[in-house]
C-alpha cells in the first residue's frame, strides 16, 4: 500500500491471489498503531466504538451485563461459538468481555503450552490449527473468532530472519529516503507478514478439502505501529496527503478477504467500516439481524458505507438525523432497557 516502495512480489502472493478471485475490499477500523478490541467491538457487535467510547478501549468500558451480538444471535441457531486469542486472557479484559458476548469457550495462551513461535508470539499457524481442529471436531455449525499475535509489534529485525538480503526498494532515492531505521523496522514487519501468508495459504488449502459451507473473514485488526510518531509512514509518505477524508481513510484502512466454498457471485473493491462490515457478513452467511445490523442494513441500502465517519469528517448535515439515530439505537442495546431488542424479536 505503500506506493513509493518496491516491495517483493512474493510478499503476501497468497493474500493477494484470495483478493483478487474472492469478494474483498477496504475495511476502514475505529484505532491506528493499537486498540485491537475497538475492531472487535465493531466487527462483533455493529455499533461505532467511535460514538460509544471515544478515546477509551471499548472493552474496558463494556457493560457488565450481556449484549445482543453475532454471537447471541449465532447461538440461537445452533452455533458453537469459540474465541481465540494466543496471549493472556485478562488482558483487555477479553475472558469477561467474551463471556458477556455469549462465546461458549475461550481458547487462550495458557491453553497452548509448547506452540510455536515465530519472534516474541505464538505463530499465526497455531492458531488456524486450532481453528480448522474445532470446524472438524464439532457436528453442528461453528462460529470462530480467531485474533492473532504473531504481527503485533515492537518490531525489531535482529529478532527475525530476513526474508531476503533486502526486501525494500525506493524508487526514488534521491527524492525519496528511507533511514536505515525505517527500512529495519518494515523489514521486521515484512517478514512477520510473509510468514502470516504462508499459514494463510495452509489454512486455505485444508478448508479446501472440507465440504461443509465456508465463510473466512480475514482482515487485520488495525495498522501497525511502524516506528515512532509514525515513522515509516511519513517517511514513505503514505499519511502526507491533504484532503482530511483521503488521509483518514489511509490511516485507518486495511485489506479485507472473504473466501468461500460455496457463493456464485463475489464482489470487489468494497469499503465498509467495521461496524457496516459486520452487517454485510451476516447477509452473505445468512445470520439473522440483530437490532444493530438491521438498522445498518437499511442505511447501506441508501448507499452508506462508511458510517458514522464518513458523515463526521466530511460533515454532512443532511444525514445527521441518521447519525442521531444511530447513537440512540446503540446507547439502547449497550446501556438502556434494551426495547430495541424486543421489538426486533
Amino acid at each position: 500500500i505503500m506506493d513509493k516502495l518496491t516491495l517483493p512480489d512474493e510478499l503476501i502472493k497468497n493474500f493477494k491471489l484470495i483478493y483478487n478471485e474472492y469478494t474483498s475490499g477496504t475495511v476502514v477500523v475505529p484505532v491506528f498503531g493499537g486498540g485491537t478490541v475497538n475492531t472487535e467491538f465493531e466487527l462483533l457487535t455493529g455499533c461505532s466504538s467511535r460514538l460509544v467510547f471515544s478515546g477509551g478501549s471499548a472493552y474496558s468500558l463494556f457493560p457488565k451485563e450481556p449484549v445482543e451480538s453475532m454471537i447471541s444471535v449465532l447461538k440461537k441457531q445452533a452455533y458453537e461459538c469459540t474465541a481465540i486469542h494466543p496471549y493472556h486472557s485478562w488482558f483487555y479484559k477479553r475472558d469477561a468481555v467474551y463471556n458477556r458476548l455469549g462465546f461458549h469457550s475461550f481458547i487462550n495462551e495458557k491453553d497452548m503450552s509448547g506452540a510455536e513461535r515465530f519472534g516474541e508470539f505464538i505463530a499465526d499457524r497455531e492458531v488456524f490449527k486450532i481453528i480448522l481442529d474445532k470446524v472438524i471436531s464439532t457436528s453442528q455449525k461453528d462460529f470462530v473468532f480467531a485474533v492473532t499475535m504473531q504481527n503485533h509489534g515492537p518490531y525489531a529485525l535482529a529478532e527475525e530472519k530476513a526474508l531476503t538480503e533486502k526486501n525494500i526498494s525506493n524508487k526514488d532515492a534521491d527524492y525519496f529516503p528511507l533511514s536505515e531505521e525505517a527500512s529495519s523496522i518494515l523489514e521486521a514487519y515484512i517478514d512477520k507478514i510473509n510468514e502470516s501468508d504462508k499459514a494463510l495459504q495452509e489454512l486455505i488449502k485444508k478448508f479446501k478439502q472440507i465440504q461443509e459451507p465456508t465463510l473466512i473473514l480475514y482482515l487485520g485488526d488495525h495498522l501497525p505501529l511502524l516506528g515512532d510518531n509514525q515513522k515509516v509512514y511519513k517517511e514513505a509518505s503514505y499519511i502526507n496527503v491533504v484532503d482530511e477524508y483521503e488521509k483518514y481513510i489511509r490511516a485507518y484502512g486495511v485489506p479485507f478477504i472473504i473466501w468461500d466454498n460455496y457463493l456464485h457471485e463475489r464482489e470487489k473493491n468494497l469499503l465498509f467500516s467495521a461496524n457496516m462490515l459486520s452487517a454485510y457478513l451476516g447477509n452473505l452467511a445468512g445470520i439473522k439481524d440483530t437490532a444493530i445490523t438491521k438498522y445498518l442494513d437499511g442505511l447501506m441500502s441508501k448507499g452508506e458505507r462508511v458510517f458514522p465517519d464518513d458523515i463526521i469528517i466530511n460533515n454532512r448535515v443532511e444525514a445527521r438525523e441518521m447519525l442521531l439515530d444511530y447513537k440512540l439505537l446503540q446507547y439502547d442495546v449497550l446501556f438502556g432497557e434494551r426495547y430495541c431488542q424486543i421489538i426486533n424479536d
